[in-house]
């Protein structure tokens, strides 16, 4: 009986001191824009294109809850070295989470994986790529600083054009949050106590 009342004692005491763990999807739109060459290969079906200086492309146009605290207009996005083969015109493939983009600032890393896409026009002045993958934000040391996070991995769209001309435009964006899943502090506490409670009866069962 002595036993039990210990583990019980131990467990209200860390119900009620827990900290929260956080289970927030991410809010987050990064847009950036930069250089890259693209040509239409033989058959003019496929297109091929490549980043030019991949960690010098400025993005977070309209950012979002998640990213305003640590990435500001301006911050670099780097982008994973190519070359990419795109097309044919409307055909979906999928990448299975390939990481395109990553940034990295104030403790927090925010990078967004592609899982598949479409090419919508190809033609020899350029392409337009759609497609779907998802956004992770995590804390860029562990254990995570003061102030740092980690999220929930959240499903993002994207959006990609480039052109002959050597520019390059790359967009994501997260889909509209869940609501969290995460008890509030008075449901730690109201569990906290009750384990107190249930505690401070069973002893007074066992002294009777």
């Amino acid at each position: 009986m002595k036993t039990m009342l210990k583990v019980l004692s131990l467990a209200a005491i860390l119900a009620a001191s827990a900290p929260l763990a956080l289970a927030d999807p991410i809010d987050a739109t990064i847009s950036a824009g930069g250089v890259a060459t693209y040509s239409v290969n033989s058959g003019g079906t496929t297109a091929q294109f490549n980043f030019v200086n991949p960690g010098e492309f400025e993005g977070f146009g309209s950012q979002g809850t998640t990213v305003d605290p640590y990435f500001t207009q301006g911050d670099l996005i780097t982008f994973t070295t190519g070359p990419f083969t795109i097309g044919p015109v409307n055909s979906t493939v999928n990448l299975g989470g390939f990481q395109i983009a990553t940034a990295t600032n104030d403790g927090e890393i925010l990078t967004y994986f592609i899982n598949s896409y479409t090419v919508t026009a190809l033609n020899a002045g350029g392409a337009l790529v759609n497609g779907t993958g998802f956004f992770t934000e995590t804390c860029a040391a562990s254990p995570c600083g003061a102030g740092d996070v980690n999220y929930d991995q959240t499903n993002a769209i994207f959006s990609l054009s480039v052109s002959t001309s050597g520019s390059v435009a790359f967009g994501a964006t997260a889909d509209t949050p869940v609501t969290p899943t995460v008890p509030e502090p008075g449901s730690l506490m109201l569990l906290g106590t009750g384990l107190l409670t249930a505690v401070g009866v069973a002893r007074r069962k066992f002294k009777a």
